[in-house]
């Protein structure tokens, strides 16, 4: 009796397995599998649902604070006269700040190109100073998640996740009018 109940759940198992296996390849093609691209009121749909973010520039920075100017937020007339007259003794002793090599009076980057821009992100290949605790002390706090940092002779002021360049005080060693 035993044996052929076992027999009886085995056959019982197999024509289930066997239906259940069966069925799933004599299902039809669902309608996007035949090759045609997909309808278009779908794609319009989301183009109508986006229009209005495509044209505005949401998350760009142009320098200009909310009352459309470009007023130096972070680098005030006081930040930059101190940094000035950090900087100028350097350059008085006849010494470059690191990352910049003497060339006549002035110490300029190697490859004399500016490789950053308000409002973009930092090239990887940029090479920037901490700048010393001193500065750090007078220009105060930056945002959260941003940094003041030194690129060869302008101090930036950077988001830590993006690199991306908020504010510039540029040419720190130029003469003072």
């Amino acid at each position: 009796m035993q044996r052929f109940m076992f027999q009886m759940g085995l056959a019982l198992a197999l024509i289930f397995a066997g239906i259940w296996s069966t069925g799933a390849a004599l299902a039809e093609k669902p309608d996007w599998v035949d090759g045609k691209k997909r309808e278009p009121h779908r794609q319009e749909a989301r183009s109508e649902r986006h229009k209005d973010n495509r044209d505005s520039d949401h998350g760009a920075y142009d320098g200009r604070n909310e009352h459309g100017t470009n007023g130096r937020e972070y680098f005030s007339e006081q930040k930059q006269k101190f940094i000035h007259e950090y900087y100028s003794d350097r350059f008085r002793q006849r010494r470059c700040p690191p990352g910049l090599v003497k060339r006549g009076n002035r110490c300029i980057p190697p490859g004399h190109a500016k490789m950053w821009r308000k409002g973009r992100p930092l090239p990887r290949e940029v090479i920037y100073y901490s700048l010393p605790p001193r500065i750090l002390v007078q220009l105060g706090h930056p945002p959260p998640r941003h940094r003041f940092v030194r690129v060869a002779q302008d101090i930036l002021l950077i988001s830590m996740g993006t690199g991306m360049v908020v504010d510039a005080f540029e040419d720190i060693g130029r003469q003072l009018d």
